[in-house]
């Protein structure tokens, strides 16, 4: 399971006194508190204030790193999605990679399911935001060499993907829908969505 912002265990604490290391991490403490009080309250209840007191800082000392809710909540959001990325480009590979696409944008999929149910602060910071949904570079860059789109395509399919994966999985978080119903109907949409505009590279 990786290591993300939402995690329970503290940042293990900077072996010197090196100011640019204390600051890093008390950057990392901030960002695993975001994410519990995130997860606990909702885009609705986050506030600096409730920030603070979960890291167990001051509010001054927190305005030092962030200036508002909405750096915090861009700054969660590269954190989490950086953990993520590196599961998704070894799912694809592990699923086939370009000698058999299909089954390595399934994979890809069934990962992010994956990561959004272990990194509950992802899916959140994620419905919070809409301009956090840019697609991964990862999953456009599999869809053009794969289907031998066009950058713009690749990059519209990859952000079809993120989104309906989001839907998705905040309807199975909800409880409206089982997981493994969300990710074969998301599945399908994707992949009927490729089928509809792509051919799949030759060997």
């Amino acid at each position: 399971m990786s290591s993300d912002a939402s995690a329970g265990a503290p940042p293990a604490r900077p072996p010197g006194p090196s100011r640019s290391t204390t600051r890093a991490w008390r950057h990392e403490q901030l960002l695993r508190a975001a994410g519990q009080v995130l997860v606990e309250r909702g885009p609705a209840g986050f506030t600096m204030e409730a920030l603070a007191a979960r890291a167990g800082v001051s509010r001054a000392l927190s305005y030092q790193h962030f200036a508002n809710t909405d750096e915090v909540l861009a700054a969660l959001h590269r954190h989490e999605v950086g953990t993520v990325l590196g599961r998704l480009v070894e799912a694809a590979a592990a699923g086939g990679g370009e000698n058999d696409p299909d089954a390595a944008l399934a994979a890809v999929v069934h990962e992010w399911f994956d990561a959004l149910d272990e990194q509950p602060a992802l899916l959140d910071v994620l419905e919070a935001r809409s301009d956090a949904r840019r697609p991964p570079a990862v999953v456009s860059d599999l869809l053009g060499r794969s289907y031998h789109l066009a950058a713009d395509v690749a990059t519209a399919l990859a952000g079809l993907l993120v989104g309906v994966v989001v839907a998705a999985a905040s309807g199975v978080r909800r409880g409206e829908v089982a997981r493994g119903v969300a990710e074969t109907v998301t599945r399908r949409a994707v992949l009927g969505a490729v089928h509809a505009v792509a051919t799949p590279a030759g060997p």
